[in-house]
């Protein structure tokens, strides 16, 4: 018994050993992938004339690619690929239908924080250019004597991003990432109908609206390095 303890003790000394040795800062080519979860801020759209709408998100699931370098003093430049989708919660006070979605590229600076651990703190922010979609936004109250208002369209906008996360050195060559991202866009332009039966037939009117675009990921993912 004291024999196998002896042996499980030295295996984890040999483990933390190895992870320490692979946490170092990252030095040369790396590629990264990553899912998480998404938060929508509430959008208000205004109608015009008809007034604002304002819709809520449920949690929604996003995901990411990227690309990068370690420079080998804490420092890294990536180019990420990233997607982001939520789901009407409710609009106008009512069920709501459709969905927010946001793709886009990303170019990141990283700084990791060489604790001389298994585990590497960091923090980062990024600029990008992004894609984001209402895919008909609307209430699904089936009162035929209620009016609904519907939101669509896309539009490309600048972001901003920040990155606070950890990874966990599994071997000299992979990683274990989560981070935290908090993403603020340029207010994307969709259009709108106002007037609208509840199938989204028979709108009265038309026009475009603003809206804000705040997001924010809570991902995991893996990064391999060369």
């Amino acid at each position: 018994m004291k024999k196998q303890t002896l042996i499980a003790g030295a295996m984890l000394a040999q483990f933390a050993v190895a992870g320490i040795a692979a946490a170092d800062v990252v030095n040369g080519p790396y590629v990264a992938a990553d899912v998480g979860v998404s938060w929508l801020s509430d959008q208000n759209y205004d109608f015009d004339s008809y007034g604002s709408h304002l819709a809520d998100f449920d949690r929604g699931h996003a995901w990411g690619i990227a690309a990068g370098w370690g420079f080998g003093n804490g420092w890294r430049a990536e180019l990420e690929l990233s997607h982001r989708n939520n789901d009407t919660n409710t609009f106008n006070d009512y069920s709501g239908a459709g969905r927010i979605t946001a793709t886009g590229g990303f170019v990141n600076a990283i700084y990791d924080f060489d604790i001389k651990s298994a585990v590497t703190p960091y923090i980062g922010a990024g600029v990008g250019y992004l894609n984001v979609s209402a895919d008909t936004i609307r209430h699904t109250d089936n009162d035929p004597g209620c009016c609904s208002g519907i939101v669509d369209g896309s539009d490309q906008v600048l972001g901003l991003q920040a990155i606070l996360g950890v990874s966990f050195a599994l071997s000299p060559s992979v990683d274990l990432m989560l981070d935290y991202r908090y993403l603020l866009t340029q207010d994307p332009s969709f259009n709108y109908r106002t007037a609208c039966d509840s199938d989204g037939t028979g709108c009265d009117t038309s026009g475009t609206t603003d809206a804000n675009f705040k997001s924010r990921t809570l991902n995991i993912g893996i990064r391999w390095r060369f």
